[in-house]
């Protein structure tokens, strides 16, 4: 039987997960729920967001939403849900995506009170800490395997301060971190696979890399997941789609702060920099990201995910573990990253998962 707490009251004590569920829940805000996290999507879609700041956006959406009906469920005032679960993620779209015209329309529009502004406000206080700002002090590490940027944008690391925000189910991150990537000859062999992979790609690997690309301006990775999720959880019922995405979403979150983490710890360059020392005219399938390559984000991501809705909807375990190994490897399909990256990516979005789920207990 799964405990329900406040999350306001967890706040204030520094824990930060998705509440926890009891037998009361407001089902009536389901629909809200529904619509604000496509309309979240756009946003993400519209200011072309970098995937982990997708991922903690969709957390912290779905968060305030959850503790809003959490609030309303435990005070007998169900029937209010759908405008609480709608002026939470008013509050949280206005807040992070004040750059696009949804974020706009819905600063325009959002409510100054009631259950959803207060669980909206409760969150975004929680991440207002979290550093945004490129850190311009960092050194980017110099050597034959070190990252450096690739064509055609040949852009800067993004996102570098990312391994300080605050994790939601996990009280540190660095914990998390993978061990230390391959070197020297067992990279080498780890760029001749992706070399030889690319070789021999066939249209429907080519397919699988192209559909799980999730590049700028798309919905990202997290936000791909998040979608899966709504699919498969929706018919659970019960009132609980706002809980259950926010557990998806902040064990996506925490896969995102510590697999940034590592790929700053370790700055491992990306596989077209091996390979094009043996094969100078070899091109990925799809642009190389501007950020090292160990671990894999789609990876990381994608067992986090895969983690939770395989726990919460076992019917469904078998397909969505096949998407998620379906996703990493589309990483090694599209020549950007190496298969270790991969492997490993999936094992630490499995520990931020299984923390996003211990959390619910």
């Amino acid at each position: 039987m799964l405990r329900r707490t406040v999350l306001l009251t967890a706040l204030a004590i520094g824990a930060a997960g998705p509440a926890t569920a009891d037998a009361k829940t407001c089902a009536q805000g389901e629909q809200a729920v529904t619509a604000s996290v496509h309309r979240t999507l756009d946003a993400i879609k519209e200011g072309r967001t970098a995937p982990p700041r997708a991922a903690r956006a969709l957390a912290a959406l779905t968060v305030s939403m959850d503790a809003a009906l959490d609030d309303l469920a435990r005070q007998d005032r169900c029937a209010q849900a759908p405008q609480a679960a709608r002026s939470a993620a008013r509050h949280v779209i206005a807040q992070l995506f004040w750059r696009t015209k949804i974020g706009d329309a819905e600063a325009a529009k959002r409510p100054t009170s009631g259950a959803g502004t207060k669980a909206a406000r409760g969150v975004l206080k929680r991440i207002a800490r979290d550093p945004l700002n490129p850190d311009v002090s960092t050194l980017i590490p110099t050597g034959p395997e070190r990252w450096q940027p690739a064509g055609p944008d040949f852009m800067g690391p993004t996102d570098i301060s990312a391994p300080r925000w605050k994790a939601w189910n996990v009280r540190d991150i660095t914990k998390l971190r993978p061990p230390k990537p391959p070197t020297g000859p067992a990279l080498t062999e780890q760029a001749r696979e992706v070399w030889r992979v690319s070789k021999a790609l066939t249209p429907e690997q080519r397919a699988i890399a192209v559909f799980w690309a999730d590049g700028s301006g798309s919905e990202t990775p997290p936000g791909h997941w998040l979608e899966i999720a709504h699919d498969v959880l929706k018919g659970r019922g019960g009132g609980k789609l706002a809980h259950d995405l926010a557990t998806v979403a902040t064990a996506q979150a925490d896969a995102f702060i510590a697999c940034w983490d590592a790929k700053y710890a370790y700055w491992l360059a990306r596989p077209v920099t091996l390979i094009q020392r043996f094969d100078p005219a070899w091109k990925a399938a799809l642009p190389n990201p501007p950020f090292p390559a160990y671990v894999s984000g789609h990876a990381s991501t994608s067992g986090a995910a895969a983690t939770v809705l395989s726990a919460l909807v076992p019917a469904r375990r078998d397909e969505v573990w096949r998407m998620a190994d379906e996703a990493a490897h589309s990483r090694v399909l599209a020549g950007i990253h190496f298969p270790v990256d991969s492997v490993e990516g999936m094992r630490l979005g499995r520990r931020t998962g299984s923390a996003a789920l211990a959390r619910r207990r």
